[in-house]
């Protein structure tokens, strides 16, 4: 695989599994999550930069930000299927 590949690919790997994940919209990634099968620890790390852009254009997220060991994620909560957010009946009167 070229490295565009695998960049793309750990990209497509993290906005699925994070939106399958979490229930509040939230989710942090770290670089050494990322399966073996798909990038060595290694290319994660040195090509961190390349898979942030990556997410940046994905309309699942709603902010990222990359830390020193991994990315930090709000996705739109439309994708994700595990959402337990404040009943919206509570609040009506």
């Amino acid at each position: 695989m070229q490295k565009q590949q695998i960049v793309d690919a750990v990209a497509d790997y993290i906005v699925k599994d994070g939106t399958m994940k979490t229930y509040s919209g939230n989710w942090i990634t770290t670089f050494d999550e990322i399966p073996e099968a798909l990038a060595v620890p290694d290319f994660v790390s040195k090509h961190s930069g390349d898979i942030f852009y990556a997410l940046t254009g994905r309309e699942e997220i709603s902010d990222i930000e990359l830390e020193k060991d991994g990315f930090n994620i709000v996705y739109g909560l439309a994708f994700c299927p595990n959402y337990e957010g404040e009943d919206e009946d509570e609040f009506e009167q």
